[in-house]
C-alpha cells in the first residue's frame, strides 16, 4: 500500500511517527517523525517490519525484526497493544516507544496492509504529570551528578553520549550507573523508567 499524495501530505504533518507495510510486511511508506525517531531512512519496498536500526526489549534482549510487535501484527492478523521496545539509532542512541501496529483488512477480513503508530515514551517520560496518588520521592536519595546520569539513561542515550555530555569519561558513567542502580533497587533500565514518571510530579 503506497500512500496517495494528499495521504502522504496529511500523515508527514502528524506529530507521531507512523509507517505502512504491505500484507507480506515490507516497508511502503513512512513519515518525517518515523525517520527522526528511528534515526534512519529505510529503503521502501526493500527493508521489513521496521525501520528500526535494531530493537531490545525493556528487559535488555534482543529483539529480532522478524518478533517485533509488527510482525507480530502482520503474521496473526491482529492488532498489537501494550507493548514497549527499545530502539537502537545507528549513532548509538536509544528511544523507548510503544507501538500500535494494526492490519488493514478487506471486507472478507484478509489482510491488505498494515500500518504503525511509534508513541516516543521517552520524550513522554520527561513532561511532569500530575499524580493523584503522589509516591515518596525516592530520586531524593541520588547525588547531583547521579541524577545527571539517570536523566541520560531514561532519555535513552548512550553511555558514550552521556559521558561526552557531563564531560565525564564512559567508565565513570557506569560506575554513576552502578550506583544510581543500587540505590534505587532497581533491576534494569524499566525499573529506572517507572521510578523517574512515578516520582516527576511536580
Amino acid at each position: 500500500m503506497r500512500a496517495e499524495p494528499h495521504a502522504r501530505v496529511l500523515a508527514d504533518a502528524l506529530p507521531v511517527a507512523a509507517y505502512a507495510t504491505d500484507a507480506e510486511g515490507l516497508i511502503t511508506f513512512y513519515n518525517e517523525a518515523a525517520a527522526t525517531l528511528w534515526g534512519r531512512r529505510p529503503a521502501l519496498g526493500e527493508e521489513r517490519w521496521s525501520g528500526s536500526w535494531r530493537m531490545w526489549t525493556l528487559d535488555g534482549l534482543r529483539l529480532p525484526h522478524d518478533q517485533c510487535p509488527m510482525a507480530v501484527a502482520i503474521k496473526e492478523n491482529r492488532s498489537v497493544r501494550n507493548v514497549q521496545v527499545m530502539a537502537e539509532r545507528p549513532d548509538g542512541t536509544f528511544v523507548r516507544f510503544a507501538p500500535l501496529p494494526t492490519p488493514v483488512q478487506d471486507n472478507a477480513g484478509r489482510l491488505l496492509s498494515a500500518v504503525n503508530v511509534l508513541l516516543d515514551m521517552t520524550a513522554l517520560s520527561r513532561v511532569s504529570v500530575p499524580s493523584a496518588d503522589p509516591q515518596p520521592d525516592r530520586l531524593g536519595l541520588l547525588s547531583h551528578r547521579e541524577r545527571e546520569v539517570l536523566d541520560g539513561i531514561v532519555a535513552g542515550h548512550s553511555t558514550k553520549l552521556i559521558a561526552r555530555g557531563l564531560g565525564i569519561s564512559p567508565r565513570t558513567v557506569e560506575v554513576y550507573r552502578r550506583k544510581v542502580m543500587a540505590k534505587l533497587e532497581a533491576r534494569g533500565v524499566a525499573d529506572l523508567v517507572r521510578l523517574s514518571l512515578g516520582t516527576c510530579a511536580a
